[in-house]
């Protein structure tokens, strides 16, 4: 059961660690272009 938990808790976290890399990506090209 606690294997279970971990998946989803690490699944949760890559989830976030991609819409922040997402985020800061939009935010490198927008400051490159200058927008």
């Amino acid at each position: 059961m606690f294997n279970v938990y971990r998946i989803s808790a690490n699944k949760k976290y890559m989830y976030v660690y991609n819409l922040y890399r997402i985020y800061e990506f939009k935010n490198n090209i927008s400051w490159h272009i200058g927008v």
